[in-house]
């Protein structure tokens, strides 16, 4: 006998109906539905959709827990309702980058309200993951209701399901909760039994309780595998047959097939236990924990026997169903061949941890040397991509071993500078670059075989957080030559994006610009996600450096949401660090440090040296707002003693120009000089105009430049440089630098402190306030005098005890 009607469901249906009904009034929602398996979340849904208001268009969507999720999976559900364009993107298993925005425009274009509805989100693929969280972070622009139920106690600390979730706008969130022990006791006496002990065997779970009240009374089940098997022996033995087969497949079966294996008619008796629910053309089991009780129930033998069965007759199915059907027959060269397939599948819909998942899975099963070594370096792609840098590294110090041992020198050398890469991404610099040397030696000793150019290219990388550039554009400007002999395109690009990083390091040049622009542009036409990514990187990098504020948020975005579309988490979180320092110059202070705390303390790991740098910037802005307390104080205490250091620096936030402002906030003027002293020289070396202006300026400020540097340096640093403070003030404020304005202005006169004082209180800089209040009072402005005293004159910065 079913359990009554949803059992203390009032409020959380209640809620569900005012949301549909403010559906109506325009601008759509997101609702979070969670609870443990068997809570109630789905019955709840369909009760929802029942009293749904009329004219209400809704559409469900159903996870299933296969080895490898099928791209788009709940998005199958709903193709006969979607436009034959977007419905054919997503039967295709097209990748997220041509399903998002098709299906954006879709629901842009609609006039009437929709409920989206998506079920067991816990195993989702990743593709549908992103396009929820995209269609998420946009749905108050959208007639939609987005209805996304999971079981939250099935998501482990490293889910992807968490960073949807912590990217979706404010959402409602229901958390469904067992029955209370009054519930449970009304159910089981209005079955006409005793409620003694049954909320202590089922918890007040709704399902487990359901199961129970349908066994047998005269021999109460001890656990829900017990109560399914008790329905199930009383059906015929044809009819169990068909129960047995179906709990193998997470996936119901399609009446053709149930006709193809001869348990058409089975099924259908079985349909009468109960047990079983029909969804269109298929059949299966109405619950997950009821097939999977069912399917523990089968002995091995039998159970892969089953799975050997569907694996024979889903030949022409997608390699993802497939595979997880010769995991369960035990078919160890069928997961070997299918698991690439079905890793380039994910890759194609922008699922990289699940790609790299399935090739794990691939390489589990002991292939060969030489296509293991293959895989290994698919591997290795997959894992950077989501910023598993550790794993890939490890995957491809394998193959490099793999390629020693075969004897392969061009693909040693390729797979050597892939490594030296993954170094760099790692931070670990130095040996990055040795063994690029090492893998250029080899290749060039075979006489220029392919792979050389992005040898060249990889090494021109590693040289661009050098002092000099000099490295990086000579490496550089080998791999485009190497690149247009070969005709190797993917080499060219990258090259491109290097030699344009390093001329922009130098000057602010329009071909500059345009190498980096035409990177991006060509990874973009021929679908290079990856150097897509990274040219989006360097462009906004560099916009933030040459201080192009009014261009590079808009970019940040396009590229934010271009990454996320392809679980690109690598380059995702050095864009969100980018951004904070980009918020930090602009002023915009809350936000830098909010960003910069949610990254250090996310559920996503950075690597060691993204978590220094964001530890550096957020470091500097405490100490710029008079926060962080000892912690801020003595982090920068450390690196200008010297005792604490940043491998390798943040090249677009330089340490010496922030290390002397830190030692102007701490008082330490000695050690202000010093830093200046030894930092000029070699930034005027590498023509940086920024740094060296910067670092200039700080000279002038203690009345210790002794000559002005012989390179073009940045405008506000060459108005200061003159004396013309005004001018440096105009020029920071059209560059959009609040605080280096003030900054500008604190050695002037007491009309242009008091000016500084306005700014460093409106960005809350409390320390450079104060010093700004003290030079005022100083200078007796404070009480109403004018001009520079004799002290303010001797001491602009407030530098003296």
């Amino acid at each position: 006998m079913p359990v009554p009607a949803l059992l203390e469901r009032d409020a959380p249906l209640q809620l569900l109906h005012q949301q549909l009904q403010a559906l109506r009034g325009g601008g759509g929602r997101c609702l979070l539905l969670a609870g443990e398996a068997g809570v109630g979340k789905t019955s709840l849904l369909r009760a929802a959709q029942a009293q749904a208001p009329a004219g209400l268009e809704w559409l469900n969507g159903l996870c299933e827990p296969l080895l490898s999720p099928s791209p788009w999976g709940p998005l199958l559900d709903w193709l006969e309702a979607l436009p034959p364009s977007l419905g054919q993107l997503i039967a295709r298993g097209r990748p997220a980058q041509e399903v998002m925005p098709e299906a954006l425009s879709w629901l842009r274009r609609r006039s009437q309200p929709l409920v989206l509805c998506v079920d067991d989100l816990q195993w989702a693929d990743g593709a549908s993951l992103d396009l929820l969280r995209f269609l998420g972070r946009r749905i108050e622009a959208l007639p939609v209701l987005l209805v996304l139920a999971f079981r939250d106690d099935e998501l482990g600390p490293e889910h992807a399901l968490h960073g949807v979730l912590a990217g979706l706008p404010a959402c409602t969130r229901v958390a469904l909760q067992p029955l209370s022990e009054a519930a449970v006791a009304q159910a089981v006496r209005a079955a006409g039994r005793k409620p003694q002990g049954v909320y202590r065997l089922t918890r007040g779970n709704p399902f487990l309780l359901h199961e129970w009240l349908a066994s047998d009374p005269q021999a109460l089940p001890a656990t829900v595998r017990e109560a399914v098997l008790a329905r199930s022996r009383r059906l015929t033995p044809e009819a169990r047959a068909g129960l047995e087969q179906l709990a193998v497949s997470p996936v119901p079966l399609e009446r053709e097939l149930l006709d193809a294996l001869g348990l058409r008619r089975a099924c259908d008796e079985a349909l009468g236990s109960g047990l079983l629910t029909e969804q269109g053309p298929t059949i299966g089991f109405r619950h997950e924990l009821a097939r999977q009780a069912f399917e523990d129930s089968l002995p091995p033998g039998r159970r892969q026997a089953l799975h050997a069965r569907l694996f024979e007759q889903l030949a022409q199915a997608p390699a993802a169903r497939r595979l997880h059907h010769a995991e369960g027959a035990g078919l160890a060269a069928e997961l070997q061949r299918l698991a690439p397939l079905a890793a380039a599948e994910a890759a194609r819909a922008g699922d990289h941890r699940e790609a790299a998942h399935l090739l794990a899975l691939a390489l589990r099963q002991q292939p060969p040397e030489a296509p293991r070594a293959e895989l290994l370096l698919q591997l290795a792609a997959q894992c950077e991509l989501f910023y598993a840098l550790e794993p890939a590294r490890r995957a491809l110090e394998q193959a490099v071993a793999l390629f020693e041992q075969l004897g392969q020198p061009a693909a040693l050398g390729q797979a050597q500078s892939r490594l030296a890469r993954t170094l760099f991404l790692a931070g670990e610099l130095q040996a990055g670059k040795q063994l690029a040397r090492t893998a250029i030696q080899g290749l060039e000793a075979l006489g220029q075989p392919a792979g050389l150019a992005m040898a060249y290219a990889v090494m021109a990388q590693l040289h661009l957080l050098d002092a000099s550039q000099a490295a990086a554009l000579h490496w550089g400007r080998r791999a485009l030559a190497q690149a247009e002999a070969e005709g190797d395109t993917a080499s060219q690009v990258h090259a491109l994006n290097t030699v344009g990083c390093a001329e922009l390091a130098v000057a602010d040049l329009p071909e500059a610009w345009a190498r980096l622009q035409q990177s991006l542009r060509t990874a973009l036409q021929l679908g290079w996600a990856e150097a897509a990514a990274r040219a989006y990187t360097n462009l906004l990098v560099h916009q933030i450096v040459h201080r192009h504020h009014a261009r590079w948020p808009a970019l940040c975005d396009e590229a934010l949401a271009y990454c996320a579309a392809r679980d690109f988490d690598l380059y995702s979180l050095r864009l969100r660090l980018r951004r904070a320092h980009g918020w930090s110059e602009t002023g915009r202070w809350a936000e830098a440090q909010a960003e910069l705390e949610e990254l250090l303390g996310g559920s996503q790991a950075l690597s060691g040296m993204d978590r220094q740098q964001a530890e550096h910037l957020l470091a500097l802005l405490q100490l710029r707002k008079g926060g962080g307390g000892r912690t801020a104080r003595a982090y920068w205490n450390a690196l200008l003693d010297g005792e604490r250091r940043l491998q390798p620096w943040p090249w677009y936030a330089p340490v010496p120009v922030a290390a002397l402002e830190a030692a102007w906030l701490l008082g330490r003027r000695d050690t202000l000089l010093r830093w200046a002293r030894e930092w000029l020289g070699p930034s005027v070396a590498a023509g940086e105009p920024w740094r060296s202006g910067q670092i200039a300026v700080w000279l002038r400020r203690l009345g210790a430049l002794r000559q002005l540097p012989e390179i073009p340096l940045a405008a506000p640093c060459e108005a200061e440089l003159r004396g013309d403070l005004d001018a440096a003030a105009t020029a920071w404020a059209a560059a959009g630098n609040p605080y280096e304005q003030a900054l500008s202005l604190l050695g002037g006169t007491p009309e242009q402190v008091q000016r500084a004082l306005a700014l460093f209180e409106r960005l809350g800089a409390q320390p450079a306030a104060a010093l700004a209040r003290r030079r005022l009072h100083e200078a007796g402005s404070l009480g109403g005098l004018r001009g520079r005293g004799q002290a303010t004159r001797a001491d602009p910065l407030g530098l003296t005890a």
